[in-house]
């Protein structure tokens, strides 16, 4: 018998029938109570067993206990109460406590709760019960539950609901142009890439003395975490009206600065270092440890140089026209431009800084930013959308802070950029998916079980994150293998 009958059957507040799991194995053992009744999920038509047979038990053995107060009455089977039981306090006649039958219930194929045993068949009927959530939602699920004691089906479809609503204003836009650079990858034995650039790259190139192999942003996966940060706070700093001419313009005036051999505006921002931190770490709590580290990952940031070349397709009407016509950018820059402003320091303040008293900075300081024309380029009609707590997203689906990746990162882009495309299915070729995801080491170094274990990784981070709903290995057209990556089209 479970504990949760055994609790029912010897409440000592309520000494509802004062049975014992004494007298109750007796009469067991004696063949009085057929033994099919003593399972788990048979254990209220035990209550009802003993009930209807109390006389006969009884006289057959009764453990000296205290006189009964209460009498417990069930409904008949066929009357709307059936699931419930009545305790009645035999002296005054009153219903004293209602007993409702409760049973366990399974939801999303991992979440069991126990519910009331006559709203069953209101619950099995809604399919939405019977899908798979993502982890992320899975643990709004379970929050929800553990904060309400009591709630109905549709309480939780509503939650669910709701929580969609929300999240789907809840999200911060990329230049697509930034996420294109960042997606893109070279294999060995391609043309040289200097006899492709213009003069003035080449000699940007040069001047740097810096050796670059491919074009485009390549980021470590801390760097690409502080790009995300900076792009939520140029969300959460701008106007945001489409419409407006300071669209995702930050919240300072634009600089103009050169850009692809023209003059372009560059957003600026200006914001608490604070903000920074925790747009970074995807939470409220940050330590000294991780304001060095994100402070050495921005001017690491600052110092790189990246070879950026895109197209920027526009429409141009020409008369009762409209012609489609091509920029060509093509630039060696840094992504962000520095400047740390501190204000109204007293002489204190500014002794104390000088000391390397950080808090000072920290308390008072504020961060100006200008980032690269990239960031907020054509932001206006070609973007991706994140939702405003990636960083968190990922930290939690890869299991933990250390365990985030920058193929992750990569590999994520690839699948909302598809999103953002409306494709819901994505194909990569096996022999492919190293170079795209930036595992080119590991190819080189011979590491084939690693390599597959790390891909393995990042596959099941997009599946925990909810982005992936399915994945499948095919034969390509080539005899090799493909990936194929079906896609939540509902991802919020």
């Amino acid at each position: 018998m479970t504990r949760k009958c055994e609790d029912i059957l010897n409440e000592n507040e309520n000494d509802l029938m004062n049975w014992t799991s004494n007298e109750i194995k007796v009469w067991c053992d004696e063949g009085l109570i057929p033994e099919d009744l003593l399972h788990a999920a048979n254990e209220f038509e035990l209550i009802f067993f003993l009930i209807k047979n109390k006389e006969k038990l009884q006289k057959h053995y009764r453990h000296n206990t205290k006189t009964n107060r209460y009498q417990v009455l069930p409904y008949p089977s066929n009357d709307d109460k059936a699931y419930e039981l009545h305790i009645i306090e035999m002296k005054s006649n009153k219903t004293f406590k209602i007993l409702e039958k409760k049973i366990d219930f399974e939801i999303f194929g991992t979440i069991k709760i126990e519910i009331k045993a006559k709203e069953f068949a209101d619950w099995i009927k809604e399919p939405l019960f019977k899908k798979k959530l993502s982890n992320e939602k899975i643990r709004e699920v379970k929050e929800f539950i553990s904060n309400n004691s009591s709630f109905s089906p549709q309480d939780l479809i509503d939650f669910i609901e709701n929580s969609k609503k929300e999240k789907k204003t809840q999200k911060y836009r990329q230049s697509g142009h930034l996420v294109d650079e960042k997606l893109k990858y070279f294999k060995e034995n391609q043309m040289s890439l200097f006899d492709l650039l213009t003069p003035e790259t080449k000699r940007k190139i040069e001047e740097s003395q810096l050796e670059v192999k491919a074009e485009g942003i390549k980021l470590t996966t801390a760097e690409n975490k502080l790009i995300h940060a900076l792009n939520l706070i140029l969300h959460e700093k701008s106007d945001k009206n489409p419409k407006s001419e300071n669209f995702y313009s930050g919240n300072v005036p634009s600089q103009i600065v050169e850009y692809g051999q023209n003059k372009h505006k560059a957003a600026v921002l200006k914001f608490k270092p604070c903000e920074l931190y925790k747009a970074y770490m995807g939470k409220e709590e940050y330590s000294g440890a991780d304001i060095a580290y994100i402070n050495n990952i921005l001017y690491q940031l600052e110092s790189k140089r990246m070879l950026i070349k895109y197209d920027r397709i526009k429409k141009v009407k020409n008369g009762n026209k409209t012609e489609t016509l091509i920029d060509r950018i093509e630039d060696f820059q840094s992504l962000i431009k520095i400047i740390l402003f501190i204000p109204d320091l007293t002489e204190e303040e500014r002794d104390l800084l000088d000391s390397g008293k950080n808090e000072i900075r920290e308390n008072k300081g504020e961060f100006v930013i200008a980032l690269n024309p990239i960031f907020t380029d054509q932001i206006d009609t070609k973007f991706i959308e994140f939702p405003l707590d990636t960083n968190r997203r990922l930290i939690i689906a890869a299991g933990g802070h250390n365990k985030v990746t920058s193929s992750m990162h990569t590999l994520m882009e690839w699948m909302l950029r598809d999103l953002s495309a409306k494709r819901y299915k994505t194909e990569m070729n096996n022999e492919n998916l190293p170079h795209m995801l930036g595992l080119e080491n590991c190819l080189k170094q011979g590491r084939k079980k690693r390599l597959q274990e790390r891909i393995e990784k990042d596959v099941q981070a997009m599946i925990n994150l909810g982005l992936v709903t399915q994945v499948e290995k095919k034969p390509n057209t080539t005899g090799g293998l493909k990936w194929v990556f079906h896609l939540n089209k509902d991802y919020e």
